[in-house]
């Protein structure tokens, strides 16, 4: 939650000091909320997202990331990319059965010419 909150005064553009005006408390008792040392309590909760114009169910959710943000060791192709393995590995699943199938045509013909001599 804590990074949450964090996230949003950045996003707006807020600096802790202003928060902490705004909620009539100390920066330093402001910024202890931000790293986790202070829990708010849900009045305080509620101030904060007056602040941020956000409701209060946004510092316990993140949608956007959850919806736009690639998780991280992922490009932005991530589905294109999915797909062209997939074409890929489909196209040498392809070449092997195509193989399989000449090199079991070569052993019955070979078989049969051993079987005729």
């Amino acid at each position: 939650m804590t990074d949450r909150i964090r996230k949003l005064r950045v996003e707006r553009g807020i600096s802790q000091e202003n928060v902490a005006v705004d909620l009539g408390i100390t920066p330093s008792a402001y910024a202890k909320i931000e790293r986790g040392e202070t829990d708010p309590n849900l009045e305080r909760l509620f101030e904060i997202a007056t602040i941020f114009e956000v409701p209060v169910i946004d510092f316990f959710t993140d949608p956007v990331q959850a919806v736009n943000e690639p998780a991280e060791g992922y490009g932005t192709n991530v589905k294109e990319d999915i797909q062209q393995l997939t074409q890929l590995v489909q196209q040498v699943l392809s070449e092997m059965n195509t193989l399989k199938t000449q090199l079991s045509a070569k052993d019955s013909s070979g078989a049969t010419k051993k079987g005729k001599s």
